[in-house]
């Protein structure tokens, strides 16, 4: 409480600063933070987009997207049935029919947000919604104070977030696996839409507009299709095509409504010098062809354009592919050249102050602001200078500017970027970030806890760097960042004392002292012909008390292939050798995905490609042979990870994409067949893989959410709780002394699974009591019975606790009132479950 209340007085009276002075705001003391002064290379976010995509690997025919979206709506309409609204934190909650007993805790970061991607602004409420680039819906007051969970339940996408009006009806519209969705409660539920079909992954909507209560969007189908134009007029419930479009490129059309324009204009880049300008007709209900120009044009840029009418006049703004700004007051017919962006703006584009026409933004990695109307431009702070002061600079990369008028009249602008949200009351001159504190949509690739400090937890992040933290009695945990940038695949070595991870590109760090240190001790750079994936997996040494870690590779000469890299401390300076076999031949093109040592025999290797193989080495890596799997469309199986048995040397597990093929497959004979391991799981990606002690329960972290394996049922189950978000989970570890699943969200931060009981049908011994309950079904009446006295508690499938009480023999529970369903009644170490119907 007393951190909390820092951080508010500082919020606050930064707020009041930038509010209601004209002086500067105070600098706080400078961060700790060290700052990659490369980490915004030009490229980066496209290899990322690349990653993403081949790890999610699957034939032409098959739209992972959709499955996705299908596998998480599944889940969202049990809830919405079982739990309603109700969500309740701090409950045991019953998951695998009763075997596992167990809370979930969300941990944060509460002070690292993550990326937002779309804003709104409710009047009657003063609240700030919010869409993480995690797909999370958020709301705020305007200080940023009160950030809560709208829906978390549903992934959001698309730079689409606005309230609409139909039949007097409130309504909030955004898009859902690609296509418009709009909520009646204010974002708390949701409905798809209909008449805009998506056939396959590559298919998209785009350019997404309000204009009088009507819902405008370009979509198309797949890929290779051409765009067409969609209107919806009934709120977003129905969309009918009204333009069919001569090409699949969204990159050649933008619609947009200049501020205080009556009209809805679509611009068409017609080559490279030249553009078209269309107009809605409302009475027709087409965009029609106001004017064709042959002789200005974007250049290299994306069709782009914004406007305003001022002091009625319509001006209109464009930017080319030499980064200048030109206005147009005769809709295109002539263009005056302006001055020069400093740099290429994103999609973001220019955006227009509809309180201060004057005053205009350009969004790329930094923002750049104008305030004579585009004559010249100045970048309000270098994307470094961030580091310096969190409260009142931008982070880098702009994704979404709005301008809102509050309760009172006063404008108030929004700059979304890869921190989080910052909100001014100039025009972006003076900007406050107000994702200080518990907007919790940090983007995670990898969470380890210290194996020497338990309390200590590290993060590798999206854009928000390696982080440091320590849990305390609190839920959220603050993180600090050590170093900026995208790190994952975080190990330890040296019995624990030295830490290695990896940012984008092959850039491999070393910390020797990783509670206190802000910058690697030492690093290393794969570069070579064929790296391996956009974050390289590394492994460490077999044997805990070396100093060494393995890197899928890359070649260290430079050279072509794929080669595991030994990467070994001596003499305070990092050696790199790497074995001689090559996986990117051996596998016809893959890179190495996933590599791993058994713990027990610390000569056997096991590594998986990109494209679907499997090898073992039984020799400490002098010879690799090729595993058999025994799948069907085992070539679509990108390996992600690999678990070797900490019990039994024969036994492996692996996982990987899970589309064409089991998303899971296992061994028992050291690697050299593996069979599916996937019943219970839906088709989906597996990122990571982790055991409990005695390897009874496997955990996995996945595309769907996160799973449990039951060995003695041979069976996945889905462990999703009242509050866990639906999100990408993309790491996890088991912590022995806790029993605790510490999952890594790329979304919403970290979240523990704290295991109570685990409840087994293999007790090979007498019961020491009896449990029963009858009549199973019932619509009424149920009765308990035990043998001895005893205390009951009944939770439903979301593990809410719906009754509790004493027992000693018989009780009855009148269950009439209670929603159909199945229920779970546990009494001692046992676990009964009966029908509700």
């Amino acid at each position: 409480m007393i951190r909390y209340a820092i951080i508010i007085a500082i919020v606050i009276g930064a707020f009041s600063c930038a509010h209601h002075s004209d002086s500067d705001t105070e600098m706080p003391p400078p961060t700790r933070t060290s700052v990659k002064w490369d980490m915004e290379e030009d490229g980066k976010s496209e290899a990322r987009k690349r990653w993403l995509e081949d790890m999610h690997r699957t034939d032409s025919t098959t739209d992972w997207k959709t499955i996705e979206y299908n596998n998480a709506f599944k889940k969202y309409k049990i809830q919405q049935s079982e739990r309603g609204h109700n969500v309740v934190r701090g409950v045991t909650e019953v998951f695998a029919d009763g075997q596992v007993t167990g809370e979930w805790r969300e941990r944060g970061s509460s002070n690292q947000a993550g990326s937002v991607i779309a804003t709104a602004y409710h009047e009657e409420e003063d609240k700030i919604y919010v869409i993480s680039a995690g797909g999370s819906l958020f709301k705020s007051g305007l200080q940023g104070l009160d950030w809560t969970v709208v829906n978390d339940d549903l992934r959001f996408g698309g730079r689409l977030l606005e309230f609409i009006e139909h039949k007097g009806e409130e309504r909030l519209v955004a898009i859902i696996n690609r296509i418009p969705h709009y909520s009646t409660d204010r974002g708390e539920s949701w409905i798809p839409s209909t008449g805009i079909p998506i056939n396959d992954r590559w298919g998209n909507s785009f350019s997404p507009i309000v204009f009088n209560d009507q819902v405008f969007v370009l979509s198309k189908p797949g890929y290779w299709s051409n765009l067409k134009l969609y209107r919806s007029s009934d709120g977003a419930e129905t969309f009918q095509v009204i333009n069919e479009l001569n090409s699949h490129d969204p990159g050649l059309f933008h619609l947009f409504n200049p501020h205080f324009s009556t009209d809805l204009f679509m611009v068409e880049k017609e080559g490279l010098e030249s553009l078209r300008i269309h107009i809605y007709n409302e009475g027709r209900g087409t965009f029609e062809l106001e004017f064709d120009n042959d002789f200005t044009g974007f250049g290299e840029a994306r069709a782009n354009m914004t406007g305003i009418v001022r002091e009625e006049q319509l001006q209109l703004f464009i930017y080319n592919g030499e980064n200048r700004v030109l206005r147009s007051d005769d809709i295109g017919q002539t263009w005056e050249a302006l001055g020069f962006i400093p740099a290429h703006p994103w999609s973001v584009g220019i955006y227009i102050s509809p309180s201060d026409p004057d005053i205009m933004l350009a969004g790329a990695v930094e923002c750049h602001r104008s305030t004579n109307a585009g004559k010249s431009w100045l970048t309000i702070n270098k994307w470094g200078e961030y580091y310096g002061d969190v409260v009142n600079k931008l982070h880098a990369d702009m994704m979404y500017f709005k301008e809102f008028v509050d309760k009172e009249g006063e404008p108030f602008l929004l700059i979304s970027n890869h921190g989080g949200l910052s909100i001014s009351r100039d025009g972006g001159n003076r900007n406050l970030n107000i994702g200080l504190y518990g907007l919790n949509v940090s983007q995670y690739y990898s969470v380890r806890t210290d194996p020497l400090d338990t309390d200590i937890v590290y993060a590798g992040s999206q854009d928000q760097g390696f982080q440091r933290g320590r849990i305390d009695n609190a839920d959220w945990i603050d993180f600090d960042q050590v170093i900026s940038g995208d790190y994952g695949h975080i190990e330890f070595t040296r019995n624990g004392q030295s830490l290695w991870t990896v940012y984008p590109g092959g850039w491999i760090t070393y910390y020797g002292s990783p509670h206190t240190l802000y910058y690697p001790n030492l690093s290393y750079t794969i570069e070579s012909e064929n790296e391996s994936v956009w974050i390289p997996p590394i492994t460490p040494h077999p044997d805990p008390a070396k100093d060494v870690v393995f890197a899928a590779g890359g070649n260290i000469n430079g050279d072509a292939g794929s080669y595991i890299i030994k990467l070994e401390v001596i003499n305070n300076a990092i050696s790199a050798s790497q074995m001689d076999y090559d996986f990117y031949q051996a596998s016809n093109e893959g890179r190495i995905g996933a590599i791993e040592f058994s713990s027990i025999d610390h000569n056997r290797i096991f590594v998986a490609t990109t494209n679907g193989h499997f090898f073992y080495s039984e020799n400490g890596g002098e010879v690799f042979s090729k595993s058999i799997l025994k799948i069907p469309g085992s070539h679509y199986l990108y390996g992600t990870s690999i678990l070797p048995s900490g019990n039994d040397e024969s036994i492996i597990y692996a996982g990987g994409s899970g589309y064409n093929n089991p998303p899971v497959v296992y061994s028992e004979d050291g690697g050299k067949i593996f069979r599916p391991m996937s019943e219970g799981l839906p088709s989906t990606l597996v990122f990571a893989l982790a055991a409990n002690e005695d390897e009874s329960m496997l955990f996995a972290a996945t595309e769907a959410g996160p799973y449990v394996f039951i060995q003695q049922d041979a069976k996945w189950y889905d462990l999703t709780g009242q509050t866990t978000p639906a999100q990408t989970y993309w790491s996890v570890e088991y912590l022995p002394e806790s029993k605790v699943a510490r999952f890594g969200t790329y979304g919403r931060g970290i979240w523990d699974f704290e295991i109570e009981e685990i409840v087994t049908s293999a007790d090979n011994g007498e019961e020491t009591f009896s449990l029963s309950v009858y009549p199973n079904p019932t619509s009424n009446i149920l009765y308990i019975h035990s043998s001895k006295r005893s205390i009951y508690r009944i939770y439903n499938s979301n593990g809410r606790l719906m009754s509790d009480g004493s027992i000693d023999g018989e009780v009855e529970q009148n269950v009439e009132q209670w929603p159909d369903g199945i229920y779970y009644i546990k009494v001692k170490d046992r676990i009964r479950s009966f029908l509700k119907i």
